[in-house]
């Protein structure tokens, strides 16, 4: 067996590189392009329903107040009435 020089002469370098390139020919575009105004339809609709579940929350407790205040006047009135 051949003994290794100890100045370095004879030692071997190896330089690699590895490039990895993606192409699809723009055969994903199509479907990317769906889904993107599929998310944003979708998006838009919850954020337009959670809009109206706020607004007809806000009017359900409204309503729901000033008909405890009638009732109780109503009371208040059929307490008096004897």
């Amino acid at each position: 067996m051949k003994k290794r020089a100890e100045d370095g002469s004879e030692d071997v370098y190896i330089k690699m590189s590895f490039q990895t390139t993606f192409t699809s020919n723009n055969k994903y575009f199509s479907w990317m392009f769906i889904f993107l105004l599929l998310l944003i339809i979708f998006g838009s609709a919850i954020v337009v329903s959670s809009i109206f579940y706020v607004y007809y929350r806000y009017q359900y407790f409204k309503y729901a107040k000033e008909k405890r205040q009638i009732k109780r006047e109503l009371m208040k009135i059929k307490d008096t009435e004897y």
